[in-house]
């Protein structure tokens, strides 16, 4: 049966039909940027093959090739390293590369876990830029992020969490000037 397919099946390989593949920007190593499976179809599936899960429309399925070519203009450098294996991808690269992947989906709201994590300086502007963009465009962000000032400067609410608690809340702009924020998580 099923748990005898999952117990032969080799840990390194593609998930088992049905199972959605390992999470974050290592997930797809050995893939390629422009891969098949960029929106998680196996590797060699013909393109608008069944994606993984249940994570893509028929919509994200018919216009791949438009999500694609969105990808590729929004993050030209994934263009320039189509060829390349995902996994030999810088951080910063990685992380276009999971953030296009999924937007291919073509959701309504995208959520963002630490975008700028582990960034140089200069790729964290690029990375704030980019959410920007996306969110002027009409996507709703999600982010979750340290980094306080720019978070601030991109939403229009906030809300601050303290060992899982909410402790402040409100619009970006009232935060930006609440003594509390300023003192405890900005230093000032």
């Amino acid at each position: 049966g099923s748990d005898r397919a999952a117990a032969d099946h080799d840990l390194r390989a593609e998930p088992l039909p049905g199972e959605l593949p390992a999470e974050g920007p290592d997930a797809w190593p050995d893939d390629g940027v422009a891969d098949d499976d960029i929106l998680g179809f196996p590797r060699g599936a013909a393109a608008g093959g069944a994606c993984a899960g249940a994570a893509c429309s028929r919509r994200a399925r018919a216009n791949r090739a438009v999500n694609l070519e969105r990808a590729f203009t929004i993050f030209p450098r994934l263009r320039e390293r189509a060829a390349q294996l995902a996994g030999t991808l810088s951080g910063g690269e990685q992380q276009m590369l999971a953030i296009g992947r999924g937007l291919m989906a073509e959701p309504r709201l995208i959520i963002m876990d630490e975008p700028s994590l582990g960034l140089s300086p200069l790729l964290v502007e690029e990375m704030f830029a980019l959410i920007a963009r996306i969110a002027a465009e009409g996507l709703a962000v999600m982010l979750v992020e340290q980094n306080v000032v720019q978070s601030l400067e991109l939403a229009s609410r906030a809300y601050v969490l303290e060992n899982g608690t909410v402790v402040m809340k409100g619009p970006a702009e009232t935060l930006k000037r609440d003594p509390r924020l300023m003192t405890t998580y900005l230093g000032m």
